[in-house]
């Protein structure tokens, strides 16, 4: 009633409703009224389908009243159905709220709430106009298409694909975007030598000082454009294309010699005290030590040429693969996950046990240092994730729908 607190949900097709001893199910054509889609054929047979009213893409949301049925129709506005006809509800809705992903209406108050993809949650009484419902946090953000997170300066950092930077220290949130950092779309997020280092998805680097942003920082360097961004406490690198440049904190130096590199994407990074493991999209894994590169791929038993992330823990190594699960080097032997089969690995992340967390699109796993390997229950994890942040506290997880 005063507060309003956010919270992240999987996006599964709606389930079924009954309406007027009716079955009605939303599918991508409009609804399908008479039976649900795990009837059996037969029976499904004699359902009928309306099509998706107004101008909207598809039918987005529902909500039963006693003798009709409201419908959001996606980027359009809400229509009545009454068994027979679809009707538009003469809303005055806004046009930055008509995104609409869920309805709500309280019928002893004549009130409906709309929430919105991208513009939150607006409210009114039926017959005048539609406001924005006030937030205890203006900045934040309703879309947590979480990319990568960091922690800096007492406050979690994430990056979203096209909403800029978000940060929270665990009371209020903070928002960064364009024009006061480079784009909408950050991507890497590293600290080093305490400053946070931003990569964007255009190739561009901001860094933050805890005070002052700025922008481009990298622009100089030989190739200009960074495709991926690490550090230890030793030394920031960053991936340009057929190589990298890396920073002491005193000087640079840079390579742009490594036959193995030439005309290869770079998409991850593993930077280990002197070595240096560089993930690729069609060449596998590449290890950089005393000057020389040795190649890891399908033929010393990756199960995938495409590395999307990369991860150490005492003296092993974990890769996570577009297609082919996890992957584990010893030092001399690449062994994989039967469990994690054809799993896309977007992220790793590890805690001072030696436990390593796994997140995939079809949920998050735990490796336990003793080996076992098990998926958390769906209750606690994302089916999307896409990035992770061990820190002292716990682990977030960031997906396409929200940050737990």
């Amino acid at each position: 009633g005063k507060v309003w607190k956010t919270s992240a949900e999987k996006m599964k097709p709606l389930p079924p409703l009954k309406w007027q001893n009716e079955t009605i199910q939303i599918t991508p054509e409009g609804l399908r009224i008479g039976a649900s889609s795990t009837q059996s054929a037969s029976t499904r047979a004699s359902t009928r389908i309306v099509s998706t009213p107004g101008r909207g893409t598809h039918i987005s949301a529902l909500w039963p009243r006693d003798k009709t049925l409201l419908a959001a129709s996606f980027g359009d506005n809400v229509y009545s159905w009454n068994g027979a006809k679809w009707t538009s509800l003469q809303l005055q809705l806004p046009t930055e709220a008509r995104d609409i992903t869920a309805l709500c209406e309280d019928a002893s108050r004549r009130v409906l709430w709309i929430g919105t993809r991208r513009a939150g949650v607006w409210r009114a009484g039926l017959g005048t106009r539609f406001v924005k419902a006030a937030s205890s946090h203006d900045d934040e953000p309703f879309d947590h298409n979480a990319q990568n997170m960091a922690s800096f300066n007492g406050r979690l950092w994430v990056s979203t694909l096209e909403d800029g930077l978000v940060s929270f220290d665990g009371k209020s949130w903070r928002h960064f975007t364009s024009p006061q950092i480079s784009s909408v779309a950050p991507r890497h997020l590293v600290v080093f030598q305490n400053t946070l280092y931003v990569r964007h998805g255009d190739g561009q680097v901001d860094k933050y000082d805890g005070v002052t942003w700025t922008k481009n920082v990298f622009s100089w360097l030989p190739r200009h454009k960074v495709f991926a961004l690490s550090a230890d406490r030793n030394r920031l690198v960053a991936v340009q294309w057929g190589g990298w440049s890396e920073w002491n904190g005193d000087k640079w130096t840079h390579h742009f010699d490594v036959p193995q590199l030439q005309n290869t994407p770079i998409v991850s990074l593993l930077v280990d005290n002197e070595n240096l493991w560089l993930g690729t999209q069609n060449k596998g894994l590449i290890e950089y030590s005393n000057g020389a590169a040795t190649i890891h791929d399908e033929r010393n038993g990756l199960p995938d040429d495409w590395i999307t992330c990369l991860e150490k823990i005492d003296k092993v190594i974990y890769a996570g693969t577009f297609v082919g699960g996890l992957a584990r080097f010893d030092g001399k032997t690449w062994t994989t996950f039967p469990q994690l089969a054809g799993e896309n690995v977007t992220a790793l992340a590890h805690n001072e046990k030696g436990n390593l967390t796994i997140a995939t699109r079809n949920g998050v796993w735990q490796l336990g240092k003793n080996g076992t390997l098990q998926k958390l229950p769906d209750a606690q994890t994302e089916s999307e994730a896409q990035t992770l942040l061990q820190t002292a506290s716990g682990l977030f997880i960031g997906a396409r729908t929200g940050i737990q």
